[in-house]
């Protein structure tokens, strides 16, 4: 049976969903070199615990792990333990989460480190995928065409679907009907209703179409020992666009833009980092608020940042943005004033579009200060226009994607 969920029911799901996007934030953060793969898990458990959650895969068919951390030609369902992640390693997290009895299911993969263009490549198309998939996650749809979108992509990308792994509903359990393989015709299957819960997941590998048990007895592996990725997500199925309730805006480690590159800022110099701010920002801040930069501006609460270098590993700007609710809103975008005009700005307000786009918001808006004129003729050049002055000195530009 097809569970459809309505009112409160939607809302502690998507609490629960909140809570899985913070546990896998947490991790992200701890992604480095050295780090072992049970250390990962003590994390996950920590920031669970800060958010009234549980593990909602421990114990299920014995799994005795609180998170899977799958590595290379892993696919998943590997319990954490002493593998010291290295550089270059490819990383899979499974988190599923219950809060008040409700569940969630979400995977991410990341690169320890900068990461081969082929591992790299890899992630992207398992990403397209999973926001393909998701596109089709309409209501009147069948749940076949979510099949069909993810598997179009795979086919075209050269890499495999994975035939074992598939999606599901979710809800009161973590498994539950309907059954979304990742490959087939549209058009069939139970029809697709506002409401349904489903966990979407595109498992892909650079070879292998099928995967076998490892000697460890939880951990299936590719069945050529090739690379493997998994991402996933829960969405509510609406009329319109599905609504994504455990993705929060963090992405791979690396984002290459050309000859931009984007990195958590966590990775970089703080001090050089603000030095480089204030160097841009306070002329215009004191003239505008009467104040210098504040380091505690530069990171939000609840946003995400990330440096912005050259190809040499320079340090030449900085972004900070935060998805609210329908909208991508950034925080803060600075480039050092000898890169201005070199296009790195355009750059990555097209990646940032694009981010917009991939967490299905439907706005990107930013504020500017009323004296920065270069700013705003900028940002007038990529479409945005004002929607109001929520000061006196600041204007609030909005683009509808």
């Amino acid at each position: 049976m097809i569970e459809v969920r309505t009112g409160g029911e939607l809302d502690a799901l998507r609490a629960c969903g909140r809570a899985n996007g913070g546990v896998h934030g947490a991790v992200a953060e701890a992604m480095r070199s050295g780090v072992t793969t049970g250390e990962l898990q003590e994390i996950a458990i920590a920031a669970m615990r800060q958010c009234g959650a549980r593990s909602a895969i421990k114990g299920v068919n014995g799994f005795p792990g609180e998170i899977c951390v799958s590595v290379n030609s892993e696919i998943g369902h590997c319990v954490p333990g002493s593998y010291r992640l290295k550089a270059g390693d490819l990383v899979k997290v499974d988190i599923a989460v219950a809060v008040d009895g409700w569940m969630t299911d979400a995977a991410r993969s990341y690169v320890v480190g900068d990461g081969t263009e082929e591992t790299l490549h890899l992630i992207e198309v398992a990403e397209t995928a999973l926001a393909a998939g998701i596109e089709h996650a309409v209501a009147g749809g069948r749940c076949s065409d979510i099949s069909h979108a993810i598997g179009v992509i795979v086919k075209r990308s050269g890499m495999r679907v994975i035939r074992q792994a598939v999606g599901h509903g979710t809800g009161r359990s973590l498994h539950e009907e309907p059954w979304l393989p990742n490959f087939g015709p549209p058009g069939f299957g139970p029809r697709l209703r506002e409401g349904m819960v489903l966990a979407i997941e595109p498992v892909i590998a650079q070879i292998s179409r099928h995967a076998r048990r490892a000697e460890n007895g939880w951990a299936d592996v590719t069945m050529y020992g090739d690379l493997s990725v998994h991402v996933e997500d829960t969405v509510i199925v609406h009329d319109g666009a599905a609504e994504v309730i455990t993705r929060s805006a963090q992405r791979p480690q690396v984002i290459r833009l050309g000859e931009v590159v984007l990195v958590p800022a966590g990775k970089v110099d703080k001090r050089e980092l603000v030095r480089l701010v204030a160097a841009e920002m306070d002329p215009i801040l004191l003239e505008a608020w009467g104040r210098r930069v504040n380091p505690q501006d530069l990171c939000a609460g609840g946003s995400i940042s990330l440096a912005v270098q050259d190809q040499d590993g320079r340090l030449q700007g900085f972004v900070s943005y935060e998805r609210q609710g329908s909208h991508l809103h950034l925080h803060i975008i600075v480039l050092r004033r000898d890169q201005q005009g070199k296009h790195m700005g355009r750059a990555i307000m097209t990646w940032l579009e694009a981010e917009a786009r991939r967490l299905r918001c439907t706005m990107l808006q930013l504020c500017v200060q009323t004296n920065n004129e270069r700013a705003q003729r900028f940002y007038q050049r990529l479409g945005f226009v004002e929607a109001g002055r929520p000061q006196a000195n600041t204007l609030l530009l909005k683009k509808t994607l």
